[in-house]
C-alpha cells in the first residue's frame, strides 16, 4: 500500500509554509513530499536506497520543476524555522542527499493492518493507530468527541 500523506489546510494556508513559500514553491515542496514517500526507505530522504542520493537534476525531474527552482526551496527549508517546534523543513547532508525533516509528520498513520484491526475494535475503548504514529486530524476529533460523549 502506498503511503499517504496529510496536508493541514490551516498550517497551508495560515501557517509558517505559506510565509516561507510563494504557492510555486509550495506546490514543489508537497511533490518532494509525495516522492520522498515513494521512495525505498520511507525515512523523508531523497534517495535511491541507504548508500545511493537522489541527484538535484533528477529530483527536479521527477517532480517536474526547474533545478533552479529546487534549488530556492531548499535553500528556503534550510533558512526558515518551524513556528512551532523551531525545526528546519529540510537539511542538505554532507554527501548532498535532500532530507525532508519532520517526515513522519506528513504521513497518515493508516494501512491495511491498520483498517483490519480497525474492524474488530470497541472505538469508545481502543484506537486501531499504533503508538508513537501522528494522529490524523480525523483521530483527533473522534477523540474529542469520545471525551465529550463520557463527560455527559
Amino acid at each position: 500500500m502506498a503511503d499517504k500523506l496529510k496536508l493541514i489546510a490551516d498550517e497551508l494556508l495560515f501557517g509558517s509554509f505559506s510565509v516561507m513559500y510563494d504557492l510555486t514553491q509550495q506546490a514543489i515542496f508537497i511533490r518532494m513530499l509525495a516522492l520522498a514517500a515513494t521512495c525505498q526507505l520511507h525515512d523523508g530522504t531523497l534517495r535511491h536506497n541507504e548508500t545511493s542520493s537522489m541527484s538535484r537534476e533528477m529530483i527536479a525531474e521527477l517532480i517536474g520543476c526547474s533545478k533552479e527552482a529546487l534549488a530556492r526551496v531548499i535553500e528556503i527549508g534550510q533558512e526558515h524555522k518551524d513556528a512551532k517546534d523551531g525545526s528546519y523543513k529540510i537539511e542538505v547532508w554532507e554527501d548532498g542527499t535532500v532530507e525532508i525533516l519532520n517526515f513522519k509528520e506528513y504521513l497518515v498513520a493508516t494501512s491495511r493492518a491498520i483498517l483490519d484491526k480497525a474492524k474488530n475494535l470497541d472505538p469508545q475503548k481502543e484506537s486501531p493507530v499504533p503508538a508513537g504514529f501522528p494522529k490524523t486530524w480525523l483521530d483527533e476529533q473522534a477523540e474529542r468527541i469520545n471525551k465529550a460523549e463520557k463527560e455527559k
